[in-house]
């Protein structure tokens, strides 16, 4: 009786250990859990930039994590109208890829990479780009 006693104590108390560290919990002993050591996060950071006359460049300047199937919303603030283009490419960390517009005369337009936040970034706050092109 007193190994069955032991034997589901220590069931319970490897449980009780397994249930801490999912919640984030100290396990039972004062030991640190996994949940408490700092986490890296690798996750993609879309950055947007004027190229040329009539280029936007997408980079993909996160963390090792890849981005794809996003959309880039695109405005034309000279003439009104709005139309989105989808990034259909993987990018990589580093990599990036360019969308070519057409505008003559002079066109402002506003892009909006991940406009409907599909990708988790590193930074969401440098996904909006205002820009006067020209190809003419």
């Amino acid at each position: 009786m007193l190994a069955s006693a032991r034997r589901f104590l220590t069931t319970g108390l490897i449980l009780f250990g397994l249930f801490a560290a999912v919640a984030g919990m100290a396990p039972l002993g004062g030991g640190a859990s996994a949940a408490a050591q700092p986490q890296l996060v690798f996750r993609p950071d879309l950055v947007l930039q004027a190229k040329f006359g009539n280029v936007l460049e997408i980079t993909n300047a996160g963390n090792r994590a890849t981005a794809s199937g996003f959309v880039v919303r695109v405005e034309n603030l000279t003439q009104g109208g709005t139309f989105f283009e989808k990034v259909n490419q993987v990018l990589a960390p580093g990599q990036s890829v360019d969308i070519n517009f057409f505008a003559c005369p002079t066109t402002t337009f506003r892009f909006t990479a991940d406009d409907t936040n599909v990708i988790l970034e590193s930074n969401e706050r440098n996904n909006v780009l205002t820009a006067a092109m020209n190809n003419c």
